[in-house]
């Protein structure tokens, strides 16, 4: 019973019927705050400290509603029924009241916590088949950009929460599964998830400490089901193919273009001219078409994917199993990834005192020529130097090189993927268990570990000899790493009420070692390259090294969190960490943090305007550290055979070779600091069928980890330093919202936009510093980091179309003809040299978003998932090669030369073929637009429904069918591939941490356009 009578009162007929009562919960206890509404109007009021409500009704009122956020909906009639007193009775909503968060070292009703927190429930993301982890955080949290740097099979991702905080250091967020710090995400099956929690701001992450500086994902996994014992059964089958093909020239295009090159450049009336393609050449490539480089190196790629879980239980003991298999081919030739996860977790009441938790997993990840795939020397960036009319084999059927006449001059895309094998194998092992002792019922301790082996292997083969012919050089090597990561906590916890008053302490200490060790083994010139990489032994040259780090950190943390009458609420952190990377005082570093929220919402003043169902305004401000640098950072080290002199005068005759110092190592070094302040407030409307979340962040990293570059007689090396500092500030604003809620028709929508603003305060004693990668062929960085603006900020040359006819006296000074490229000549000298280099665009987008929309029509579950950036440029230099006639291109592929300058065509931006041109590949021409907007996935379900269907569905609990879409389709100026992908830093271990070097893209591995069809059993 949800309504009790308490009292009959007669009364007399008047204007107005007053009801009067109390609300409490199944307990007993006075419920505060509560929405007493007259249904179908704004008439309402709230309850008082004790519960306690009274309400005037109007002549016609009929219904009144009883609401509170994490209580079932109650109604009483009142238009018929006497009663004047009531005392009205809410039952909890598990799914609301007890809608409990991961935190870190714990749990948290999300109406108590009062930092910055996006959940991401199994329930938004079940019905759609992904294949890795990370992909569930794209579009669906504001603050955090996901993007695929590689579309390869098990290829990079990259994660920002509210934007880069560090220079050098590792951007990506700190990842936590089930309690276990920094460990892998592709250890985990999709399917396997219960909830994601992505924690933002300082009160959040402060917990962590030296860990926390770039947010925080939590996930949680599934665990036992102790009523019933459910197995499932999913399976799916993909086919994937590339997003989009570049217009590139056909092989009769091609001719006759070249044709006019060679004329236009090459002819010369005293001499007899003979054109290199002859009319029935031109006419035969127009007939063949001639060679598809993007038919030729990319394919449909097929994938198979298959999962197995178990779970059930008793009263004492809960357990979940699961298995998957995964075998993904890559839509780029002789590409391919395989992943086998195994896990399983065991819940068992020891006792009423004791509780033992207790789960493993494994997995095995084999890659294939999926690493290095997206750098500008790979088959896709080569791709655009070689023209059609090269065949991919020659006439002894080996793979065909260019002429000297036209063409790139490595081997061709093909050849290039074929004759590589670098296969990657990763083993991850990781136990865990705690062991909670309940001292009282308010006082629990646990006491948990955990291991996480981490063993790779990493072997490659280049058979130059089959691509280059005798002499080629053959090249093999086997690499291994080990990483060990062993972490023990111990963490206790108390909870009590005192009547208006909540308290939760938190006291946590804790170890974690980290040991990465690795072995290297190349050769060269292989004697017999039928063996591989199997017998390095059998070759001309071979060198090997070796490594070895260890690191350890230990901590200690509070955290408080009061709440008065429901409403006030405060949480206050403090961590204090002792790192092995630093020495000295700069060893520790106390990282704390405090928050307040105040539930506005409860305030009689605010439910008198009958106009929220919920109203919160909480803030932050708080510490976080990162320890982003090497094990051995603040030692010397030395390095081999360099010439050393110590003289005041430098190098001489009289040097010698032996050890010298590779950098002296800083004894000073410590933390990256990034102090944060964080105000939101959280809106709802309709009984929450509306929510609203809306941050604002500043976010400033100070004693920035850089390499500052020492004088000769220093040892002409780089040292890393506490210099420079980088602000992060932004807008969030989170949508959601149940437009309908019929038995027979749902409809759930969310939103989000972010938008961040990212800026280099401080570089020490320099304004400006340089990266060391190079792209796209440049004899200069594409990027720089200057003091006032933003990461991933582009440095070249401004390009300004071409000279026209009308220029010709100005052209001339520079040494140009009408048609030539014209650039920006900063310094007025008629020279464009490298004192006329300026920033020319920037990464950063504007502002970020996802829409996800879910339906429920019947038996069918439909899905809608868009993502995108705004603004932000990308440098496309797959253009860039396909203009070809510079750097290792001796041809062009580009259809614009088309539209290249003429007498009778002035209006272009694409220079003329000519000698007297200047053409540089760190030019803004070469920047694009890389805003876009995705439609990531569709997917549509039918639920079989079983139950109508006889005996022989009848033990089937679950029974789906289902058709999805990944990267269906992408709105975008961008006229390379994907405007998402970026060559930066794509190698082994590598492609998510640079933020220097962003929006590049050489060669990208772009992401697929996937169809999938799937299967789901329970029984």
């Amino acid at each position: 019973m949800s309504l009790l009578f308490v009292s009959k009162v007669a009364f007399s007929q008047s204007d107005n019927k007053v009801i009067k009562g109390q609300v409490v919960t199944e307990e007993g206890s006075a419920l505060i705050g509560v929405h007493v509404q007259v249904t179908g109007t704004t008439l309402g009021t709230a309850t008082d400290v004790d519960g306690a409500f009274r309400l005037s009704l109007p002549d016609s009122a009929k219904e009144v509603t009883f609401s509170m956020i994490g209580f079932q909906r109650q109604s009483i009639d009142v238009s018929s029924d006497i009663r004047t007193a009531y005392n009205i009775l809410l039952v909890e909503d598990s799914d609301l009241l007890n809608e409990v968060i991961v935190i870190g070292y714990g749990t948290q009703k999300k109406q108590d916590f009062t930092g910055s927190v996006s959940t991401i429930s199994n329930k938004n993301f079940e019905n759609q088949p992904i294949l890795r982890a990370d992909n569930i955080l794209s579009g669906r949290a504001a603050g955090v950009q996901v993007a695929a740097n590689s579309g390869a099979p098990g290829g990079n991702i990259k994660i920002r929460i509210r934007g880069a905080n560090s220079i050098t250091g590792n951007n990506q967020p700190l990842i936590v599964i089930d309690g276990v710090i920094g460990a892998d995400m592709q250890m985990v099956n999709p399917s396997d998830i219960q909830s994601m929690e992505v924690l933002k701001d300082a009160s959040a992450t402060a917990i962590y400490g030296s860990r926390g500086a770039n947010g925080v994902v939590m996930i949680t996994t599934k665990k036992g089901n102790a009523d019933r014992t459910i197995v499932q059964v999913n399976s799916f089958y993909s086919v994937s193919t590339l997003p989009t093909k570049i217009d590139y020239l056909s092989a009769g295009q091609f001719a006759e273009l070249y044709n006019e090159y060679d004329r236009e450049i090459y002819y010369n009336p005293a001499f007899p001219y003979q054109a290199p393609f002859t009319d029935q050449e031109i006419d035969d490539f127009y007939i063949s078409g001639g060679t598809d480089w993007q038919d030729e190196i990319f394919r449909t790629a097929h994938a198979q994917n298959y999962e197995v879980s178990v779970q059930g239980g008793s009263d004492k003991v809960a357990y979940y199993l699961s298995s998957s298999y995964l075998d993904q081919e890559g839509i780029l030739i002789n590409t391919g990834f395989k992943r086998f996860n195994l896990r399983s977790k065991i819940d068992i009441e020891l006792s009423d005192k004791w509780d033992l938790n207790l789960s493993v997993s494994g997995s095995r990840q084999t890659g294939k020529n999926n690493n290095d795939v997206g750098s500008q020397y790979g088959a896709i960036g080569r791709m655009p130097q070689w023209v059609a009319t090269e065949p991919v084999w020659d006439e002894n059927d080996e793979f065909y090189n260019n002429t000297p006449n036209y063409g790139a001059v490595t081997g061709n895309p093909v050849g290039l993927q074929m004759t590589q094998n670098s296969d990657v194998i990763v083993d991850n092992y990781l136990p865990s268990g705690a062991l909670t002792y309940q001292v009282i019922p308010d006082l629990s301790i646990k006491f948990a570990g955990a291991l996480d082996i981490r063993n790779t292997n990493h072997s490659y083969f280049n058979d130059n000899y089959l691509l280059e012919g005798p002499g080629g050089i053959t090249r093999a090597g086997v690499n291994n790493f080990r990483k060990t990561r062993s972490q023990y906590s111990v963490v206790a916890n108390y909870k009590k009420d005192f009547g208006m008053h909540n308290i939760g302490l938190t006291g946590i200490y804790e170890g974690t070692s980290f040991k990465d060790e690795g072995a290297y083994a190349e050769a060269s010139d292989l004697n017999s390259p039928t063996l591989g990489y199997y017998n390095l032994a059998l070759s001309g040259t071979q060198r090997a090294s070796s490594y070895y780090y260890d690191e350890y950190l230990n901590s200690i943390a509070f955290r408080l969190n009061y709440t008065l009458a429901g409403k006030y609420i405060l949480t206050a952190t403090v961590r204090r960490d002792g790192s092995s990377k630093f020495v000295g005082d700069n060893r520790y570093s106390v990282f704390p943090s405090a928050a307040l929220a105040w539930h506005l919402g409860d305030e009689n003043f605010v439910q008198n305007l009958n106009l929220f169902s919920t109203l919160k305004l909480r803030a932050s401000y708080g510490l976080t550290g990162n320890q982003g640098v090497g094990s051995y950072a603040t030692l010397p080290y030395f390095i081999q055979n360099p010439t050393v002199d110590y003289s005041p005068g430098g190098p001489t005759a009289a040097s010698v070779t032996g050890l010298g110092v590779g950098s002296p190592g800083n004894s000073a070094l410590k933390w990256e600091t990034t102090k944060q302040l964080d105000v939101g407030v959280e809106l709802g409307f309709f009984a929450d069928r509306l929510r609203f979340e809306l941050d604002y962040y500043q976010k400033t990293t100070s004693d920035l980890l850089l390499n500052y570059q020492l004088p000769f007689y220093a040892g002409n090396g780089t040292i890393v330093s506490n210099i420079g500092e980088v602000t992060n500030k932004g807008v969030e604003l989170m949508m959601i919202a149940t437009p309908i809620d019929q038995s027979w028709f749902q409809w759930d929508v969310s939103m989000n936009v972010s938008v961040n603003r990212n800026e280099v305060m401080d570089l020490g004693e320099e304004t400006q510093i340089f990266p060391s990668t190079r792209y796209a062929d440049a004899d200069a960085p594409l990027n720089i980091i200057k003091v006032g603006e933003s990461l991933g900020t582009f440095y070249g040359y401004q390009y300004e179309g071409v000279w026209k006819s009308s220029e010709l006296d100005e052209a001339a000074l520079f040494g140009n003809v009408p048609g030539d490229a014209k650039y920006s000549d900063l310094n007025g000298d008629h020279v464009i040299d490298t004192e006329d280099l300026q920033i020319i665009g920037r990464a950063q987008p504007k502002f970020l978003y996802g829409v996800s929309n879910t339906f429920k029509i019947k038996n069918f579950d439909v899905s809608v998932l868009m993502q995108g950036v705004y603004g932000g440029q990308v440098y496309n230099g797959m253009y860039q090669k396909s203009v070809g006639l510079f750097g290792q291109s001796q041809a062009f592929t580009s259809p614009d030369h088309y539209q290249r300058w003429t007498l009778s065509n002035e209006e272009t931006d694409v220079p003329a073929f000519s000698t007297t041109s200047q053409l540089f590949s760190n030019s803004s021409r070469w920047l694009q637009d890389g805003s876009y907007l995705r439609l990531k996935n569709v997917t549509i379900a039918y639920n079989v429904p079983t139950a109508e269907m006889g005996p022989i569905f009848s033990s089937l609990s679950r029974l789906q069918l289902y058709v999805s879409g990944d990267n269906l389709w992408t709105w975008t100026d961008y006229t390379g591939y994907d405007p998402e992908a970026s060559s930066a830093g794509n190698t082994v271990g590598g492609g998510s941490n640079t933020d220097v070097d962003q929006n590049i893209d050489t060669g990208a591995y772009p992401s697929p356009k996937t169809f999938i069809a799937g299967l789901k059993i329970a029984f």
